[in-house]
Formats: structure tokens, sequence, C-alpha cells
């Protein structure tokens, strides 16, 4: 078979998926340069997008595991602050409710 007639591997991933080959080329790099722990860790996360895998694929992999682990627990932080002000906002307008019906 002629080499010049064989298909890259991107090529014909991106045909199969819809991707383009530039984007499969990227996923698979990606998926060279990450280790298997910090995969995991951001998988089915807000985290798990190429933009932040694309923050991390260059650092060592317990440097990966580390950021992944310190920017999940910054977004668990903020959940619970974002749930706390809920409450308490919850709670202000429950009290402003009562005494506006109280004074009316």
């Amino acid at each position: 078979m002629d080499n010049l007639a064989t298909r890259s591997f991107s090529d014909e991933q991106a045909e199969k998926t819809g991707q383009s080959a530039r984007g499969v080329r990227r996923d698979a790099e990606r998926g060279e340069k990450v280790c298997d722990d910090a995969l995991r860790l951001v998988r089915g996360t807000r985290l798990d997008t190429g933009a932040f895998l694309d923050r991390i694929k260059n650092l060592a992999p317990e440097q990966q595991v580390a950021r992944v682990q310190a920017e999940l627990r910054g977004a668990e932080r903020q959940s619970a602050e974002a749930r706390k002000a809920s409450k308490i906002d919850g709670d202000v307008k429950s009290r402003a409710a009562t005494e506006v019906a109280e004074v009316g």
C-alpha cells in the first residue's frame, strides 16, 4: 500500500467522531500528558474541561494531582459559602416578610 494513501489516526478518528482532526490531536495530547490519577479526579467535575487539562498538562504528575485537589477544595469552599449566604438571605427575607405582615 502506498504511504501517501494512508490516512492519519487523527483524520480517521475525526471522521468517525465528527470532531476536527485538530481537536482529536489536542485530546490525544491531553490524554498523553495528563496523568491517570489527575484524570480520575477531574472526571465528572467542573474541572473536566479541555481548558483546565491544558493548564495542567505540562506539570509533573504529582503537581497535576495537587492542582486538581486544590481546585476541587476551592470549589467546595465556594459552594459551602454560597449555601450559607443563600440561607442567610432566605432567613432575612422571611423575617422581613413576617415584620411586614405584623405591621400591615
